[in-house]
């Protein structure tokens, strides 16, 4: 009786130990994951699936009431930090576009082999990748009729970034440019040519 009693009291503490130091010992609740997606994610999302790994991992599944989009939520628990959510939504949202954003990269014979990688050597290809940098900001610009007003070059929205290989005088020079839903070709081009 003495061992079971300073079992439990060795137990007690070490959860009184552990929420003390920031780590949480009780897994999430489904009503805990719908108040974290409620308030992380920027659209209307119903939940439409649970799976559980084992006894301590699972993964929500959330369907946007707005549009064809699923994304998940991982909850974890990992050796040192307790349990904690992943919110798998922007990953979702840039899915969301990518065969959009491929066409119209694809289009460009400046393009570098790598997703979304540019190479400029003249004038000529300078107006090119500005133009083909303003059509994937229209595609993306599609996120503001679920997300108005938010900025896309957050990381939990899209956050895409493009790279640009200024050639000149036998240098090259590196730059990037983070696609934003706004910026017309002029305003590329202007950007980009400072760098040129």
């Amino acid at each position: 009786m003495k061992m079971k009693l300073k079992y439990n009291i060795g137990f007690f503490i070490l959860i009184i130990c552990l929420m003390l130091s920031g780590c949480r010992v009780i897994p999430y609740s489904r009503n805990d994951v719908k108040n974290f997606v409620a308030s992380e994610v920027p659209e209307p999302c119903t939940l439409v699936n649970e799976r559980t790994y084992n006894v301590t991992d699972k993964s929500y599944t959330f369907r946007s009431e707005l549009r064809d989009l699923e994304f998940d939520v991982d909850c974890n628990i990992s050796d040192n930090n307790g349990y904690h959510m992943i919110s798998h939504y922007g990953a979702a949202v840039y899915l969301y576009y990518d065969e959009d954003l491929k066409e119209v990269y694809e289009k460009c014979s400046c393009r570098n082999g790598n997703p979304f990688e540019f190479e400029i050597q003249n004038e000529e290809d300078l107006r090119e990748v500005s133009k083909t940098i303003a059509e994937l900001n229209t595609v993306i610009s599609d996120q503001w009729n679920y997300t108005p007003g938010l900025e896309l070059t957050n990381p939990d929205i899209l956050a895409i970034r493009v790279t640009v290989d200024v050639m000149k005088d036998g240098s090259a020079k590196r730059t990037s440019y983070t696609l934003n839903g706004y910026d017309k070709e002029d305003e590329v081009y202007s950007q980009l040519k400072t760098e040129w």
